[in-house]
């Protein structure tokens, strides 16, 4: 072992460019390889942050028509000390319709723990003007249905709800979430003023959570709706969003494709030249037989 290492070196020592020129085929081969598995790797992080990264990726609806069910501490106290889910969120959401000059506007009025929906959805932090509501009657809408309403912080508004007539409520700010849909047709205020607007004490429309790992949502997604009631199921972004699950899969599936081509290309370079070594080295190599190596 030790006069293979001896001849080797002195082989790699006896042709400095030809070394040089392998050892530099080597570590571009490898940089290439790990910048091309690093962009795809950041590229698809990316891409989830900003399309499931400010959503529900688990969510607990009712498996019936019903659009409420009944809160349940002992469920939250559950999800909450489930080691797979960062985060839990109550939300108590229903269709409603927002009254300006005598025309409507069909909006999501959602009612939520700003405390732990600020955790998904960063209402905080997408706040373009005024605040989050701090009492009850008071909503943020978002920032395009605000400027197509022509309204402004502080203005009172009528919401007709259905089987409760004209409710008033205050704009305490407004929110930009960077999708149109949603700027367009939610508005959020706190789970208290929702439970009597809809007059739904103690009720619940679903209970959103975020996992850490998200390609994992539909396996852990199955793990907790085995501990549910059957009035319950779950949902996950995987089911609700297969065109953008097949992309990713695509994407990672390309990554492996190119770095095994990449590497492939680089190993042939490399015996290309070591083979050509070999034939240069031919009556060397012939004397080393003969002498019975």
């Amino acid at each position: 072992m030790k006069l293979s290492w001896n001849i080797a070196r002195r082989f790699l020592k006896s042709s400095k460019g030809q070394t040089i020129l392998i050892i530099l085929g080597i570590a571009i081969g490898v940089s290439v390889q790990i910048f091309i598995g690093s962009l795809i790797d950041g590229l698809q992080k990316s891409l989830v942050d900003n399309t499931i990264g400010s959503s529900s990726h688990i969510t607990i609806v009712p498996s019936d028509r019903e659009n409420f069910f009944k809160k349940d501490d002992k469920l939250i106290d559950r999800l909450e000390e489930n080691e797979d889910l960062d985060i839990v969120s109550k939300s108590l959401d229903s269709s409603t319709f927002l009254s300006l000059d005598e025309e409507t506007y069909p909006i999501l009025f959602r009612g939520v723990e700003f405390e732990d929906a600020n955790k998904i959805y960063e209402f905080d932090e997408k706040l373009v003007k005024g605040s989050l509501p701090s009492s009850n009657g008071e909503i943020i809408l978002g920032k395009d249905l605000v400027e197509d309403l022509e309204l402004k912080v502080g203005d009172k508004l009528d919401m007709v709800v259905p089987n409760s007539g004209i409710e008033e409520v205050e704009l305490s700010g407004i929110y930009d979430l960077k999708v149109k849909a949603i700027n367009n047709s939610w508005a959020v205020s706190s789970l208290k003023t929702s439970e009597e607007i809809f007059d739904k004490k103690g009720s619940l429309s679903s209970i959103e959570t975020q996992v850490s790992d998200v390609f994992n949502a539909d396996v852990i997604a199955k793990d907790i709706e085995k501990n549910l009631d059957d009035s319950l199921e779950t949902t996950n972004w995987k089911i609700e969003n297969e065109e953008l699950l097949s992309g990713l899969s695509g994407q990672s599936a390309s990554s492996y494709l190119i770095q095994v081509f990449v590497l492939l290309a680089v190993l042939l370079g490399i015996a290309s030249v070591l083979a050509i070594s070999v034939v240069q080295k031919s009556r060397q190599i012939g004397i080393l037989k003969a002498m019975g190596m």
